[in-house]
C-alpha cells in the first residue's frame, strides 16, 4: 500500500462564546488499517479559555471544519 499525506490541513473555527477563533491545526495521528485498506487522520487544535472552572458556565460551542 502506498499513499501520500495531504499537503493542507483542515481549517477549524471554534466559538465558545468569546468570539470566533481559527485554530492552528496539526496532524496528530495516522492510523493505517491494512485489513480495510483505509487510513485515518486525526487533526488537533487548541483554543484558550479563561479557566477550568469557567467550562461549567460555557453557554456556547460552535465548531466549523472546512
Amino acid at each position: 500500500m502506498t499513499f501520500q499525506l495531504p499537503d493542507e490541513a483542515p481549517n477549524i473555527m471554534l466559538d465558545i462564546g468569546l468570539g470566533q477563533n481559527t485554530l492552528e491545526t496539526v496532524l496528530q495521528t495516522v492510523c493505517i488499517r491494512m485489513e480495510d485498506k483505509e487510513i485515518d487522520l486525526v487533526w488537533r487544535g487548541a483554543h484558550p479559555y479563561p479557566s477550568y472552572e469557567w467550562l461549567a458556565d460555557m453557554k456556547k460551542q460552535i465548531v466549523e471544519v472546512k
